[in-house]
């Protein structure tokens, strides 16, 4: 997980040794929330970002993609995957509150 200025926001991140970012080829669009489990969402999709990503209360902050106010619409290159096809560390206490299953949302680069 990627420190946050704000304890009560967590924005999940991919160790640097992550090496899938080939394998993604989607947009991955949409407003930045912080969802029921106190994660940075993009729409209803939780958050996985690159290493070196943070976030504060106000903002979300994508290594290699940009500077983002919660709230405001993001669009980056990607991927979703599977929630039971993460390895992530804190995925399952972030996933707090949902109602179904969902879909990951995972950043590997610019839109």
């Amino acid at each position: 997980m990627a420190p946050s200025a704000d304890p009560a926001i967590t924005l999940l991140t991919r160790p640097a040794s992550d090496e899938s970012d080939g394998n993604f080829e989607a947009l991955i669009e949409g407003r930045l929330n912080v969802g029921p489990g106190g994660c940075v969402r993009v729409g209803k999709f939780l958050l996985i970002a690159p290493a070196g990503s943070v976030a504060t209360k106000r903002h979300v902050i994508i290594e290699g993609v940009g500077r983002f106010a919660l709230g405001s619409k993001m669009t980056a290159s990607g991927g979703y995957i599977y929630h039971s096809d993460i390895t992530v560390p804190g995925t399952d206490e972030c996933r707090q509150g949902d109602t179904e299953p969902q879909e990951t949302a995972v950043v590997s680069g610019a839109g």
